[in-house]
């Protein structure tokens, strides 16, 4: 697929014409079975005028949420871990653990407050970076907002807990164990979680936000992980596109919508999100300085990021 000339025959190129060299870019990856497209435009360092490649890292927020679960549906597939076991086992102090499974805080069951906002009334600043040792500490000794299980209600803070999970199940630092379970086995190497503040990301674009004068940079992203803390290449996205694409039991059992008690059915699987149509899965994801979208359809997947925040991701992909 030429995906200069898919975006183009949909939108007669519009949707481009905002990138390019001087400005933040974007990066739009379509991969099948056989094959993979690459298009990239726009610089990773404005201020340096160092242009975004295929190669280049890219904050990749939430779309995390989706390797997350690959693991821990890989430690499922297994035997070494099981989604009923209750998260006290491995969060004794937190006070309603022993009501929340593995797989409630898959599913954004959990009924556990977002560590976002806690930081805030915690007096954390909005751009202040949190370590995996912060988020413990502010979900420690909260109650759940609603009975586990009876509701949906996306949030971090399942995600960064679940990171934990995997670390204590592996016995390694959730950015290892990231590496051995999904990246190292599955050809993402050089894809990886950044799991402190200080850490510093070679081959990494800027964030930016716009501003009344071309455009402000921004933190490096969060160094929370399993919910955000990604940082990888459009190749490296195109790699993990083919990985969901080519299905199995892991894949299988992320994109598997389970009813609530009420019969409903939620767009929201194990990690991803399921079209209404259900004609693709996948994720969003939209961090200070950037934004991306992954979708795998029948035959394809198709996924574009950005270092630039309001970059309209989503229409070039309807666009491809």
């Amino acid at each position: 697929m030429d995906l200069q000339v898919a975006v183009g025959a949909a939108d007669s190129g519009d949707l481009l014409a905002a990138f390019g060299p001087g400005t933040p870019g974007i990066v739009v990856v379509a991969a099948t079975d056989a094959d993979e497209s690459v298009l990239s435009v726009g610089d990773a360092v404005v201020q340096h005028r160092v242009p975004l490649t295929p190669d280049s890292l890219v904050y990749a927020a939430s779309l995390a949420k989706l390797v997350t679960s690959f693991c821990v549906h890989q430690l499922v597939l297994e035997g070494r871990l099981h989604l009923d076991t209750p998260v006290s086992t491995w969060f004794p102090a937190l006070a309603d653990g022993h009501r929340i499974t593995v797989r409630q805080l898959l599913l954004h069951r959990s009924g556990l407050p977002e560590y976002h906002a806690l930081r805030l009334v915690a007096g954390h600043h909005v751009d202040d970076r949190l370590e995996p040792s912060h988020v413990r500490r502010l979900v420690d000794g909260m109650s759940t907002w609603f009975e586990p299980g009876t509701r949906v209600s996306y949030n971090n803070t399942n995600f960064a807990m679940l990171a934990e999970v995997v670390a204590q199940v592996t016995g390694m630092p959730f950015p290892r164990a990231a590496d051995a379970l999904v990246f190292e086995r599955y050809g993402l190497s050089g894809a990886l979680f950044r799991g402190s503040p200080d850490a510093i990301v070679t081959n990494g674009a800027n964030g930016y936000v716009s501003a009344r004068e071309g455009f402000r940079t921004v933190l490096m992203g969060s160094a929370s992980m399993g919910d955000g803390g990604l940082w990888w290449s459009a190749k490296h996205m195109a790699a993990f596109g083919r990985l969901l694409l080519a299905g199995g039991p892991v894949v299988d059992a992320m994109r598997t919508r389970v009813p609530l008690p009420d019969g409903t059915v939620p767009d929201l699987a194990t990690g991803c999100s399921v079209a209404p149509d259900g004609s693709w899965f996948g994720a969003a994801a939209e961090f200070t300085g950037f934004v991306g979208q992954l979708r795998v359809y029948d035959g394809v997947a198709i996924g574009a990021m950005s270092n630039r925040q309001d970059a309209p991701v989503g229409a070039v992909l309807d666009a491809v």
